[in-house]
C-alpha cells in the first residue's frame, strides 16, 4: 500500500464516520465524535508521511534532481499540514461536531 493509497482510504473512512455521526441518535454522538477525531488525526499523519516520502525520494542518491520549486512546494505543503492539525482536517471535511 502506498502512502497516497493510505491517505485515500483514511479519507474515505473519515467521510463515512462523519455521515454516521450526522445520523446517530442523540446518546451516541459523543462516542462517534471521538472516532471522527481519531480518523482526522490519522489522516493528518498519513498526509504528512506521504509528503515526507515524496521529499525523501527527491533527496535519495541517484534520483532525478528535483527542481527547487518542487521541493519548496512540498516543504510548504508539509508546513501547512502541520499548522492545520486535526482541526483543519475536520474543517476541510465540514464536520459539524468539530470542537477544538
Amino acid at each position: 500500500m502506498t502512502h497516497e493509497t493510505k491517505v485515500q482510504d483514511i479519507a474515505k473512512s473519515l467521510r463515512k464516520a462523519i455521515t454516521a455521526f450526522e445520523v446517530a441518535p442523540d446518546p451516541e454522538p459523543e462516542s462517534k465524535s471521538k472516532g471522527v477525531h481519531h480518523l482526522a488525526d490519522r489522516l493528518l499523519m498519513a498526509r504528512l508521511k506521504a509528503v515526507q516520502a515524496r521529499l525523501s525520494a527527491f533527496r535519495e542518491p541517484g534520483s532525478k534532481m528535483a527542481r527547487v520549486s518542487q521541493l519548496r512546494k512540498l516543504q510548504t505543503r508539509e508546513r501547512e499540514l502541520e499548522a492545520q492539525g486535526g482541526a483543519g482536517i475536520l474543517k476541510e471535511f465540514r464536520f459539524p461536531g468539530s470542537v477544538f
